[in-house]
């Protein structure tokens, strides 16, 4: 996992170390934000509720775009060199990714398990 990513950065265990200290500053902000604070995600919850169908297009919006735009996002990380076989068994995997992502939004984010569970069992 540490290649792919690393991969992905350009190279080097110093832009890993950045992204990893980005994510966890993240966190950190987010966590710090609740406690000073704990009404303001109660806030952000009743936001996204009242707007479900916003938010539902922008993740398909987002799906369709990675589709779009993988290919040109591995030539982009090749920049000048020769394309590798890893390259193309990335660019291969588009199709599978994919499928996976649809299959996250529908059946998690879209709740079609708790939705057909609830149909079964009558309430």
């Amino acid at each position: 996992m540490i290649k792919i990513i690393s991969w992905l950065c350009g190279a080097g265990l110093r832009n890993l170390f950045q992204i990893m200290l980005l994510i966890f500053l993240t966190g950190a902000t987010g966590f710090l934000i609740n406690l000073l604070n704990p009404n303001f995600f109660n806030f952000t919850t009743s936001v996204v509720g009242q707007h479900t169908w916003f938010f539902r297009f922008i993740r398909w919006v987002v799906i369709l775009m990675y589709f779009m735009f993988w290919p040109y996002f591995i030539r982009w990380t090749a920049r000048g060199r020769d394309i590798t076989s890893q390259q193309v068994n990335w660019l291969a995997a588009r199709f599978r990714i994919l499928t996976w992502l649809i299959l996250f939004e529908v059946l998690v984010c879209e709740n079609i398990i708790g939705k057909c569970i609830q149909l079964l069992t009558g309430n």
